[in-house]
């Protein structure tokens, strides 16, 4: 199976190809436009392009995939929608099936293997705006590695009772939340010191396994956007 693979939610895009679990090519754009008029924050300039650069590196074609895989956030809400409205668009042209995979379980698990000795939980921490974080614990246990909560919307000061042993925290603009999770959970928040973004190429190998359960592609794609929509007055 050849998977092709794009997750655009934080500002270090990636695509990805996979084929059999397998990663076989990927690269990163990004969310800067090209426009130095504008220097519009979007990936909409840059995805279609590195797809096309992707593949004809690797002399593939979209027809060729079996598989599409994007990532549903949550993260850059406009960044997410740009995804799945290309995704949407080669599925729709080339009839192929399309898997959704939540961004932060692709970044969790791309950086599982570089939790610190004496931390058993990872935490991915992405800025929601308006004071406010996503957050999604995972943890090891007999060498597995699995997921502890939902991704939810935390505000910062509530994850001082919710981490009570020492974690590993990464997100692509974790230095920013540094200082806050140093001082609310002291010597139990080890912080990423370099921001971490999703890999399309786990990205990928997810969605392969998802497919291979369901046998279906995702009917219903939708960005994980969990806060409510501000209501016009």
């Amino acid at each position: 199976m050849l998977t092709l693979a794009v997750d655009t939610s934080s500002p270090v895009g990636s695509v990805a190809l996979v084929r059999d679990g397998r990663g076989i090519a990927e690269i990163t754009t990004n969310s800067l436009a090209a426009s130095p008029r504008t220097k519009t924050v979007t990936h909409s300039t840059n995805l279609v392009p590195a797809v096309e650069k992707l593949l004809t590196e690797n002399g593939a074609q979209i027809a060729d995939c079996d598989l599409l895989a994007v990532g549903l956030g949550p993260g850059s809400f406009t960044g997410v929608r740009v995804a799945i409205a290309t995704l949407k668009g080669f599925a729709l042209a080339q009839n192929k099936p399309v898997i959704g995979v939540c961004s932060m379980d692709v970044l969790a698990l791309g950086d599982k293997d570089r939790l610190p000795a004496g931390c058993s939980t990872l935490a991915v921490v992405v800025d929601a705006g308006r004071g406010e974080i996503y957050c999604s614990a995972y943890s090891t246990l007999d060498g597995q590695f699995f997921k502890v909560n939902e991704t939810a919307i935390f505000r910062l000061e509530q994850l001082g009772r919710c981490f009570l042993t020492p974690t590993f925290f990464v997100g692509p603009t974790i230095e920013v939340f540094r200082a806050a999770l140093e001082r609310l959970l002291g010597k139990r928040a080890v912080v990423d010191t370099q921001p971490a973004h999703p890999s399309a190429t786990v990205l990928g190998m997810l969605a392969e396994e998802k497919y291979a359960e369901q046998q279906t592609g995702d009917h219903d794609l939708e960005p994980i956007y969990l806060r409510k929509p501000v209501e016009k007055r």
